[in-house]
């Protein structure tokens, strides 16, 4: 859950300005050095997009709206979003509430049911599983060797 408040104390600040912060799920924490390149090194050092690094960047892009980020990372996952990488997708959406990027990611699980990785598919939630065995055209044999 995200939080970003104002705190009229200074602790220890001679300014007085206001404190502003923000709390992150660590899945977005553990981005947020390569959100900062980003926003402060875009053309010295652009953002490194990776399968696992895309959806909690942007989460971040939107939530502290980096539109060029937000672009960069959707251009990135529609290029990146296949069998091999949807799971990863579904999970990461699932852990940072992206319901449109979970979506998107379980059309292309369901519809690859059968070529998913074992491995990789464990990694999203027991119903978000169910809801993508239930969508996929796959047979009971297939679905009980998942």
């Amino acid at each position: 859950e995200h939080q970003h408040q104002q705190d009229s104390t200074t602790k220890g600040s001679a300014t007085n300005k206001p404190v502003c912060t923000v709390e992150l799920l660590d899945a977005a924490a553990d981005v947020f050095p390569t959100f900062l390149d980003h926003v402060y090194n875009v053309i010295e050092h652009p953002a490194e997009i990776t399968t696992h690094n895309a959806v909690p960047l942007r989460h971040l892009a939107r939530f502290l709206a980096a539109e060029s980020l937000f672009n960069e990372v959707n251009a990135f996952m529609q290029e990146d979003l296949k069998a091999d990488t949807a799971p990863i997708y579904a999970a990461m959406a699932t852990t940072l509430g992206e319901t449109s990027i979970l979506a998107a990611a379980m059309v292309v699980c369901s519809d690859t049911f059968e070529m998913l990785d074992d491995m990789k598919l464990a990694t999203v939630l027991p119903g978000v599983f169910q809801e993508i065995a239930l969508k996929s055209n796959c047979d009971s044999i297939i679905l009980s060797n998942k």
